[in-house]
């Protein structure tokens, strides 16, 4: 019955169903009916996110309304709590999927009782309406630091019990620290930070507010690792080419140990370094190698049990056994083995795990281990990027509970690494925006000529740009909640004009025709009788705004990326049937408005994804990206002839290479690569009459810095190139270190 249902407090806000009210320190916050019960079943469900589908079902009570009258309840809901739409504090959109709940929620009692500094209110307002808030907004005078307790829970079904982790803030810095390790006495770290210009790594007692540079040199140093005897620090550089060094922790001895890799670990012992890096230095997969510090070449670690295994991370087990999260046949897994030789244990495996696992929509990512070996401590990311713990039997390796959440925040939760006891979290809290930049660019010469500048607002979802052949005007998406919009820019005068908005849905990138009148992009729109989603190519004319539809059936998936000169055929990927891999091909608009659209397959492969083909400027060649999903698969660029023939490469296949574009000329290819450890544009000279490259590829960005780089979305990002401008996604970022303590408790 309602009347049985709890009130929910949250921040500064009380929700009780028994009333039907939401007040805010006790003033009532206006909210409809249906947003009401929408709000209150996300709260209720908040362990996962619940579907579109669900939430039109269990509030509209089985009668059929549209979608959009959905989202405008989520946009009353966002605004009753102060909330704007690219905002994470208390809802988070899935896109394609739905919504989850959250915002801590926190027990209805006197502020009095809760663990958290005291609140000053003014007088009007009673202090019993005080709420423990999830976002940390106070300071602390020098000796202290801002803490908060919060309650981690399990995401399961059944009971929650009550854990009190202590949530606290230990740096102050504006240079962006990150990637903490600790020391073997748990008194001091060595983290990451630009507070000097660029990354170098920094030492620091927890009880003292000053830090020691270890490293100062223009490259970047990232990712250090403290060993087991205090002795060294392990760190990756970009100098000379980038690998991994250790030195004292005074900053001598100094020596490189590996020309490639990244994370560096510290065996058990002290002896080797365990570190993941793509396979055969530079491609689309991971793989992960130890090295010893006796001057020994890398080598990879037990390619026999990993070579069908699609790795993730890896870490060492207290134990020294090598212990590595990935996938096989879809299935996530923890494989751990003897370093050289011997059977391997898995972990994760379990059906009951995986039913858990499943509904959260839960991806885990880096991860650690107790040194009991009991726990297992990941990043995890369902729309949001949190803390996990799973509880581990040390015998069997079963999984005995969780994943159960340990951090409840919208900010990115990253680089966790467990104190020596076993007792305390410690791990960096950013917050990133992303927006479209450009960049002066002289084509001919394949360099930068300016500094970049922003372009547009960074509202979500403005992580890709088309331009228009003369260089005038790009395109590009944004996302608000639901709401897809398609946004043109004009460089020249810097005005904004909207083209085309829709409510719910998918589009794909738009493609400019050749003489920038006319936009392409394929829609995708779920259907409300079942799973499936119609598919349509929308031709938009930028002018008159003029929208053209063509359906192309549930099965047929096609994403416009490039037109040929008679504005009427279109290149692009297609996935004819959901059988097969994504494919390069064309289809030719009909005359007219016919509901019609036939889509051609020119090239394909069993094992790989074909994406991002690209017509040469001369019409002669088609350019693309061949991702083979094979586990320890290459990510290639390859040209044909645009009337058919063989493959010929353009990169080194063992190079990663992704997002391919013609330069104005023709002369040059540009793509993403993170072949010198971060993501960067980097330039391959062609020769079009031949159709092959001309020496070997150089990098034309130097991008070495979490704090601010080239968008890692891979999927939705993209990069625009005219005679004279660059138009890239960049993601700034900050954030600062934090602890999460009594994990043992």
């Amino acid at each position: 019955m309602l009347s049985e249902k709890p009130t929910y407090a949250f921040d500064q806000f009380t929700l009780d169903p028994r009333k039907r009210l939401l007040t805010r320190r006790g003033t009532p916050v206006p909210l409809t009916g249906r947003a009401f019960d929408i709000l209150l079943l996300l709260i209720e469900e908040r362990h996962r996110i619940v579907p579109k589908e669900e939430l039109l079902a269990r509030v509209w009570g089985g009668v059929v309304v549209e979608e959009s009258n959905l989202f405008r309840q989520i946009s009353r809901i966002r605004r009753a709590l102060g909330e704007r739409p690219d905002e994470h504090r208390y809802l988070v959109t899935v896109p394609n999927d739905g919504y989850r709940f959250v915002g801590l929620i926190a027990d209805a009692v006197p502020a009095a009782t809760l663990s958290a500094p005291e609140t000053v209110l003014p007088a009007d307002e009673p202090a019993a309406q005080v709420k423990p808030s999830r976002k940390i907004d106070w300071w602390i005078g020098a000796g202290a630091a801002a803490a908060v307790t919060l309650s981690a829970f399990a995401l399961r079904g059944g009971p929650q019990e009550a854990r009190t982790p202590v949530l606290q803030q230990v740096s102050f810095d504006e240079g962006f620290p990150r990637e903490a390790t600790w020391s073997p006495d748990g008194q001091s770290i060595a983290y990451t930070s630009d507070r000097s210009g660029n990354p170098d790594i920094w030492l620091r007692r927890l009880d003292r507010h000053d830090s020691v540079q270890l490293t100062n040199s223009p490259s970047a140093e990232t990712s250090p690792a403290w060993s087991p005897d205090g002795r060294l620090i392990a760190y990756r550089s970009t100098r000379d080419g980038g690998g991994l060094f250790v030195a004292t922790t005074e900053g001598s001895e100094e020596r490189r140990i590996s020309s490639f890799g990244d994370l560096p670990q510290w065996s058990p012992d002290g002896s080797q370094l365990l570190f993941t890096w793509r396979a055969g230095e530079g491609t689309g997969a991971l793989a992960v190698y130890v090295v010893g510090l006796d001057g020994g070449a890398p080598h990879v670690a037990r390619p026999d049990l990993l070579d069908d295994v699609g790795v993730v991370a890896a870490a060492w087990h207290p134990t020294g056994l090598v212990s590595v999260l990935g996938a096989r046949d879809g299935q996530p897994l923890m494989l751990l083995a003897p370093l050289t030789d011997g059977a391997p244990r898995y972990a994760l495996t379990s059906q009951a795990f995986r039913d858990r696992l499943a509904p959260l929509g839960l991806s885990l990512g880096r991860y650690t281990w107790s040194p009991s070996g009991d726990q297992l401590y990941f990043e995890g990311s369902n729309g949001v990027e949190n803390l996990w713990r799973v509880t581990i039997d040390p015998a069997t390796y079963d999984v005995v509970r969780g994943p159960d959440r340990l951090t409840v925040g919208a900010g990115i939760d990253r680089h966790l690494a467990l104190s020596p006891d076993g007792n305390r979290l410690i791990f960096d809290i950013r917050s990133s925006r992303t927006q479209l930049w450009s960049f002066g660019f002289d084509a001919a010469r394949r360099v930068l000529t300016s500094a970049g500048r922003r372009v547009t607002s960074g509202v979500p979802g403005e992580l890709n740009a088309d331009a228009t052949s003369d260089g005038r005007k790009f395109v590009y998406r944004a996302t608000r909640g639901d709401l897809q919009e398609v946004w043109e820019h004009s460089l020249a005068s810097g005005v904004d004009r909207l083209l085309f908005k829709g409510v719910g849905g998918n589009f794909s990138q738009p493609r400019w025709s050749p003489d920038g009148r006319t936009l392409a992009f394929s829609r995708e729109q779920p259907v409300e009788t079942g799973p499936a989603s119609s598919r349509e190519l929308v031709l938009l004319t930028s002018l008159d705004n003029r929208v053209r539809t063509y359906p192309l059936g549930h099965s047929v998936v096609f994403r416009p990326t490039d037109w040929f000169a008679d504005a009427r055929t279109i290149l692009g990927s297609c996935r004819p049937n959901p059988s097969q891999l994504s494919a390069v091909c064309l289809t030719t608009t009909p005359d007219g408005d016919s509901l019609s659209a036939n889509v051609r397959v020119i090239a394909s492969d069993p094992h790989r994804e074909l994406f991002n083909a690209r017509l040469s400027p001369d019409q002669q060649w088609i350019l693309f990206q061949a991702l083979d999903r094979r586990p320890q698969g290459t990510s290639t660029l390859f040209v044909m002839a645009a009337s058919g023939g063989p493959w010929l490469p353009t990169t080194d296949p063992r190079v990663f290479a992704d997002k391919p574009h013609w330069s104005p000329d023709g002369q040059t290819i540009l793509f993403v690569s993170d072949r010198s450890g971060s993501l960067n544009v980097w330039a391959q000279p062609f020769d079009l009459s031949s159709g092959k490259p001309l020496g070997g590829a150089f990098q034309v960005t130097s991008f070495d810095s979490e704090r601010q780089m080239i968008s890692s979305n891979l999927s939705d990002m993209d990069l625009a190139i005219t005679r004279d401008q660059l138009l890239l996604p960049i993601a700034e970022s900050t954030g600062q270190l934090w602890t999460l303590g009594d994990l043992n408790k």
